[in-house]
Order: structure tokens, then sequence, then C-alpha cells
């Protein structure tokens, strides 16, 4: 479609979108979002979304971090792939967010978003929730969380444990190891 335009007239760039001036020709493109490493990104696909976090961009290509078909069923986790730049990404929601945040769980994995970058999952138990920790004499203790300074340096230290079997066995390897320590 041909539109004759004279000096002076507006035209008005729909939301989403960008005005390309060639040869004196004005072309309107879907203009393509800007991402930045660590945000969380969706792109329609025919049975479902790919969900992602996205890392670099390289060439015509999206780098990310690790990615998701959600299509109702539990589908593998991709790590370190890329993604088609021209594909229509959008910012995905807060429950795709989640989505994938549940899957990594699941995958024993998190995302570390300070250090932008995938890490083996650490357990963290919720305000009123039993955990167990080993104290200064190498025995299993049980607490429930109370949000207190006490709980925080526990879960800190890497002493936050969620059965009392998994505590019993770091118990144990600690007192291998200090029983044939030598000074």
């Amino acid at each position: 479609m041909e539109l004759k335009l004279n000096s002076g007239d507006v035209i008005t760039i729909p939301d989403g979108c960008k005005a390309v001036v060639k040869d004196k020709i004005i072309t309107i493109e879907k203009e393509l979002q800007e991402f930045k490493d660590g945000d969380f990104c969706t792109i329609k696909a025919n049975n479902g979304s790919l969900i992602f976090i996205y890392k670099s961009k390289k060439d015509d290509d999206m780098v990310y971090h690790c990615s998701l078909l959600a299509d109702g069923f539990r589908r593998p986790l991709f790590y370190d792939r890329c993604v088609d730049y021209k594909c229509e990404t959008r910012s995905s929601t807060e429950e795709e967010k989640q989505f994938l945040l549940d899957a990594l769980h699941a995958d024993g994995k998190d995302w570390d978003a300070d250090n932008k970058q995938i890490v083996d999952y650490k357990w963290k138990p919720k305000i009123g929730d039993n955990y167990y920790f080993i104290d200064c004499f190498l025995d299993v203790v049980d607490d429930i969380r109370i949000g207190d300074e006490m709980d925080d340096l526990v879960y800190a230290s890497g002493n936050c444990f969620k059965t009392k079997d998994e505590a019993k066995k770091y118990a144990d390897k600690f007192s291998e190891i200090l029983k044939d320590r030598k000074l």
C-alpha cells in the first residue's frame, strides 16, 4: 500500500514498532526489545511458550542461561543455548518466571540474580518450617525457623538441613575428619 504524504504530515507509529526510512520510503517494523543479562523472557511457541533467562546477544541469536518449554508437560531444561533474536520476545510474567524457577529447583538448580548464573539449589526453610543443624558437639539439633539472626547464621554457614538423616550424614563425616586430625 502506497500512501502519498505532504510536507508537515504526521504519522503516528504504533506502540512496539519503529519507522525505518530507506531510499525515501518509510517502513513500519516491529521493534525488537532489548534485554539485559538476567532478564526473564518468553517467546510464543506453537504448542506453548519458551521461557528463558537471557544472557547475551550473538549475531542474530539470543544466548540464554537456561530455558524451558512450557506446554503442560514436564520438559527438560536446556542450558547455555541460543534462540533466534528475530522471534517476538517479551518480558516474562511473574507466573512464567516462577514456573521456570520451580523447574530449576526440581532440577536441583537455582538462579543467582546477583551473580547472573545458575547455581546448585540450596534449600532454605520458610518461617515456621522445621530444620536441622549440627551443634558444636557434632550433635544433630532440630529447630523451627523464626527468622532471627541465629536462623540466618545457620543458613549462611551451610549448616541448615531439611532432614535429620541428611544432617546426621554430615555430622558423621565431620566427626570422621576430626578424629584423624593431627596438630
